[in-house]
């Protein structure tokens, strides 16, 4: 009882910091992890993280391109090898479901992410969150 009512709060919070916050929350969020201090930096990721698994609740269907767009950037960075693994399987999880709710899902990572180094460690960390991703939505490969 107690997970589903922490379910719950989250699922609020992640739409009114959405709702309320918009790009300009986001905005702040990508530049603290660009230019912030790390652990402000790390808190942002984490929070971009939690927030991207409940974009889809957001009723607002603008919203969700607007968010991919405005943290793709930042996030594709974060993939880079001079940063902790931490910070890439963050950044990984974040693309992975804003691509999936912004309606970029239709697309193919290549299409979704334009203009991506596709080096073979970069691939094999999408696949397996993309692995991840169709087992935890019951689809099978």
């Amino acid at each position: 009882m107690e997970e589903e009512e922490a379910e719950i709060w989250q699922k609020r919070a992640a739409c009114v910091l959405f709702k309320s916050g918009k790009k300009n929350l986001l905005s702040a969020l990508a530049d603290s992890i660009a230019n912030g201090i790390p652990c402000l930096a790390r808190a942002s990721l984490i929070t971009i993280s939690w927030m991207s698994s409940y974009l889809n609740i957001v009723e607002d269907r603008k919203l969700p391109p607007m968010v991919f767009s405005i943290l793709r950037p930042q996030l594709l960075r974060s993939l880079n090898y001079d940063k902790d693994v931490e910070e890439r399987v963050l950044a990984s999880y974040s693309l992975l479901y804003l691509v999936k709710y912004s309606g970029m899902r239709t697309y193919t990572i290549s299409q979704a992410i334009p203009n991506f180094n596709f080096c073979p460690e970069r691939i094999n960390c999408l696949h397996f969150f993309l692995k991840l991703y169709t087992f935890h939505d019951g689809v099978s490969q």
